[in-house]
């Protein structure tokens, strides 16, 4: 079975305080491609208010837990979403996963998800290219999945970084489509 992995889609990455430029003209797109797929899940950045990102001033504040912020922007099919996963959740972890965060100690469980229904392909879609689509698709490798990435329906911050992260999941044996 193949899923679709809708990342990060969310408002305040698209026009909020942590926005990516152009992350606005991959939501019509988005729609398009999950209309594919039979299986449709999306994975959201959900810090709580004292999440150390923005204790420590690393990041601005950005998707804050039942916060409009977080929600899918208004334009999006989120009717084909069958599920929601939640990353960032807890306040001293951080990461750049679907999956789990950096120590690989707190799941989102979309991996045991993904298995209890029989997935096998994943594809990733969303923000941004050079972290969370980067890392979530190679921890897709690593987990056995067959995974690909669909750069028209993808946008990232930093186009050098983003370069190296399509070499990165390249030779990860990820797919990247166009």
């Amino acid at each position: 079975m193949k899923a679709i992995v809708v990342v990060d889609l969310q408002k305040d990455l698209i026009d909020g305080p942590f926005s990516i430029e152009g992350a606005n003209n991959i939501i019509l797109p988005i729609n398009a491609e999950i209309k594919k797929y039979e299986t449709v899940v999306a994975v959201q950045d959900f810090h709580p208010q004292n999440h150390k990102c923005f204790l420590n001033k690393e990041q601005r504040q950005h998707c804050v837990q039942f916060s409009d912020g977080a929600n899918f922007p208004d334009i999006f099919d989120s009717q084909n979403v069958i599920k929601v996963f939640y990353r960032g959740q807890h306040p001293t972890a951080d990461g750049y996963s679907a999956f789990f965060d950096f120590d690989r100690e707190y799941s989102t469980y979309l991996h045991e998800w993904m298995q209890g229904k029989g997935v096998k392909e994943v594809s990733f879609v969303g923000l941004s290219i050079e972290e969370t689509i980067r890392n979530s698709a190679i921890d897709a490798i690593s987990l056995g999945y067959k995974a690909s990435v669909l750069l028209k329906c993808c946008r990232g911050r930093d186009n050098n970084l983003i370069e190296k992260a399509i070499e990165d999941m390249k030779k990860s044996g990820v797919a990247i489509i166009d």
